[in-house]
């Protein structure tokens, strides 16, 4: 269960600094459908909350990632 709270984590990331998407959309997208679960699994893994993640990490454009 570990490794897929961390493979959710990971992606949830990913699609935060890749999208538009909000943040409970986000978390719907890899499996999480309470966005208050969701916000503090992140935080569990990141130690940060996901919009703070989002306004801290660097945009990369989904395109530019293969």
């Amino acid at each position: 269960m570990t490794h897929l709270q961390r493979l959710r984590a990971e992606r949830m990331a990913y699609l935060l600094r890749t999208t538009e998407l909000t943040v409970a959309a986000t978390g719907r997208t890899v499996g999480w459908s309470d966005p208050s679960y969701a916000s503090r699994r992140f935080s569990a893994h990141w130690g940060v909350s996901p919009s703070d993640y989002r306004r801290r990490a660097p945009a990369t454009p989904a395109a530019a990632i293969h």
